[in-house]
């Protein structure tokens, strides 16, 4: 399997989606997670069967299960764990919660949920046709993400992303809403390779994350 890394060039810090990686990233072979990284895994969520891999920047994330219930664990690659995602049914989601994500989105209908859980703090996941909306457990809405068109993405947007990735070929993307803040993740391709890259709605870029091969080893002459 061809080895791949993440050049990112970071202009200002933005909100991720924990676990969102595991749509996003690279796939990584479960034989190829460091060991402390796994035993990381295992330690947050006993019992866990860690089932699939993938990595964006310098952490991985980890898909697995305890029976029935399915989980996602975010590890950096310094073994910390950043945080566990736990599904859970609809019908578990804390009333507040419920209600903040409705009023949040018009016509949101909650089709799966997730406890999230970053250190000490506790938020869900609620997801519904193209929307997730994340909202803390006493009831605030910290993000709405939602799919959007390539051809619905502001001008200023696309000029922007256009203009710090020469030969940008957007795939698909996406509306992030935290509070006032708005942006959009653009992912696609240039010159080969993946790209993602976030812009503000005012067309100031946040990110650019390009994919780059890795290094060849050095090959040593015999004398």
């Amino acid at each position: 399997m061809k080895a791949r890394m993440w050049s990112v060039a970071v202009v200002l810090v933005v909100g991720l989606l924990c676990g969102s990686a595991l749509a996003e990233g690279k796939k990584v072979e479960l034989d190829k997670v460091p060991a402390p990284v796994m035993e990381a895994a295992k330690a947050a969520v006993a019992n866990i069967t860690v089932k699939e891999a993938t990595m964006m920047k310098a952490d991985y994330v980890l898909k697995g299960a305890v029976e029935k219930t399915e989980y996602v664990v975010t590890v950096s690659a310094e073994a910390k764990v950043l945080c566990v995602e736990e599904a859970v049914d609809v019908k578990a989601v804390p009333e507040a919660v419920m209600k903040a994500a409705v009023e949040a989105v018009k016509g949101l209908e909650v089709k799966s949920a997730a406890k999230v859980t970053e250190g000490d703090k506790v938020s869900y996941k609620l997801m519904g046709g193209k929307v997730t909306v994340k909202v803390s457990a006493d009831g605030k809405v910290l993000s709405v993400t939602e799919a959007v068109e390539v051809k619905d993405i502001p001008k200023a947007v696309m000029d922007a992303a256009m203009a710090a990735v020469k030969g940008l070929e957007v795939k698909s993307a996406k509306k992030v809403t935290e509070g006032e803040a708005v942006s959009y993740k653009l992912m696609g391709t240039a010159e080969g390779k993946e790209v993602k890259v976030v812009v503000g709605a005012d067309g100031k870029v946040a990110s650019v994350e390009k994919e780059e091969a890795a290094p060849k080893a050095e090959v040593k002459k015999t004398p």
